[in-house]
């Protein structure tokens, strides 16, 4: 498992393609080489696992209790993590691709269809015998009704819309049907990503790389509403919000005036939408261990960049 933090910062992000793909270099298809952890031979091919956030900011690692407890004991932590280019799409383009956004071409958020997927971790996976799954977010201005490629299985959130704010009654694109979800996006992407891995597990005779990206702690965040109330840190200022001179900065920095309560509000929520997160992962991974994959399974932990609160 490989968890963002990176001191000092507020974005960060790990580019797991780098790793995957590399790794890719010994994955030729041999009978059996996916069989259940237990029953693997030494070298077999591992399950993948990678679990993004959106707009996570490092330091809002705190609440997520479970996720960290696990990470202490087992992780490598890549403290010095950073987005090339911290926007949602071209920085999730470049973790599907391990490119950077001038080579993917992926260079702003509308950019999103530019992307060659062919060129993508799960193509060359799936061509290496691997079955592929993805759920949640993958990339902005994503049209629904359009199927992902190189996915065998999938659960592709919408863009917000309309009344869809990716965390209510958002539009889904499950295996090719459309359908409006209107429980809370992150607890029906952890459903679906258990009922994938079950459907994998009927499948024993091949590895799986699964990409599980919930829509938290994107804007403008609306935690559970079991998590509503949850008492977690509040924001607090520092010298990069308090800066009195902004006359080097970028003319939209200098326009710029930092609201305190909307700041307040806007931290606290954010905060709240990853404790239904923190739940998913750990759900994940008692799944994993259920069915006897969590040995024989690399997890990445990652966001695609961080929020600025007002720096």
């Amino acid at each position: 498992m490989i968890p963002v933090r990176n001191r000092g910062r507020y974005w960060s992000v790990v580019v797991a393609a780098v790793t995957l793909l590399a790794m890719l270099g010994t994955a030729n298809p041999s009978p059996g080489a996916g069989a259940k952890a237990r029953r693997r031979s030494p070298g077999a091919r591992p399950n993948i696992l990678v679990v993004m956030t959106d707009d996570q900011r490092f330091d809002t690692m705190d609440v997520m209790l479970q996720t960290r407890r696990w990470m202490t004991r087992k992780a490598t932590v890549f403290e010095q993590a950073f987005a090339t280019t911290p926007q949602c799409c071209p920085s999730r383009a470049s973790v599907l691709t391990g490119r950077y956004a001038h080579n993917h071409m992926v260079l702003r958020n509308s950019d999103g269809p530019l992307l060659d997927h062919s060129t993508t971790i799960q193509r060359y996976l799936q061509d290496a015998g691997y079955k592929t799954a993805m759920l949640g977010k993958l990339l902005n201005a994503w049209n629904v009704k359009s199927s992902p490629q190189y996915w065998d299985k999938w659960a592709v959130l919408a863009p917000i819309s309309g009344k869809a704010n990716g965390y209510y009654d958002s539009p889904f694109n499950v295996n090719g049907r459309v359908r409006t979800v209107e429980s809370y996006s992150t607890d029906f992407i952890s459903h679906k990503a258990h009922r994938f891995l079950d459907s994998f597990e009927s499948q024993d005779s091949a590895p799986w790389f699964i990409y599980v990206t919930p829509f938290a702690p994107h804007g403008p965040p609306l935690p559970a509403s079991r998590h509503e109330e949850a008492a977690v840190a509040p924001w607090t200022s520092n010298p990069a919000v308090e800066e009195s001179d902004v006359t080097d900065k970028p003319h939209w920095v200098q326009r710029a005036v930092p609201d305190p309560e909307r700041l307040t509000q806007l931290a606290l929520n954010q905060r709240r939408t990853l404790l239904a997160v923190d739940e998913m992962f750990s759900d994940l991974r008692k799944k994993m261990r259920k069915l006897g994959e969590l040995d024989n399974t690399l997890i990445f932990f990652l966001s695609d960049n961080g929020f600025m609160w007002g720096e």
